[in-house]
């Protein structure tokens, strides 16, 4: 008789440094892992929810430590994703058992999040900034920036 190679998938999630606990880990329907070449890594984890014992666990809050370890028992685990959960969506079927995904991002989505500036944040006039700016700057540096950039640029070309 031949041997052949048999192959059962494993996995390993810790959330903030801590592995899965066993009764989540028994309510884990499915694990999507998408790479993103140009963007964020993307893991969204699956769970079954009796009772909706999942819906508030505090070990399943945004901002927590996320990582997932995927291979082939009885094989070593690579981990293939460390980030920060994102997102928890629920999902309340008519008809069937409620469900509970969570949605994680490696630190490349930060970069994504980015924030508005204003020039005037602190309520300063625009005339009352020119003053100022004036008081701190020497004429001369203006003139020097002025003659500089056209020759730079004509440099550059």
């Amino acid at each position: 008789m031949a041997i052949t190679s048999r192959f059962a998938p494993e996995f390993k999630i810790e959330i903030n440094g801590e592995p899965l606990p066993a009764a989540m880990r028994g309510c884990v329907t499915g694990i999507s892992y998408e790479n993103g070449l140009e963007g964020a890594d993307r893991v969204e984890l699956s769970l079954a929810n009796p009772d909706l014992r999942w819906l508030d666990d505090p070990f399943l809050q945004t901002d927590n430590g996320f990582e997932l370890s995927l291979g082939y028992a009885p094989d070593p685990l690579e981990r293939v994703f460390v980030g920060e959960i994102t997102g928890v969506n629920a999902n309340f079927p008519g008809g069937g058992m409620p469900t509970l995904t969570v949605v994680a991002h490696d630190f490349m989505q930060r970069m994504t999040t980015g924030s508005k500036t204003r020039a005037f944040a602190l309520d300063i006039p625009p005339l009352t900034y020119i003053q100022r700016l004036q008081e701190v700057t020497p004429i001369t540096d203006l003139w020097i920036g002025l003659i500089k950039a056209p020759v730079f640029g004509f440099i550059i070309a």
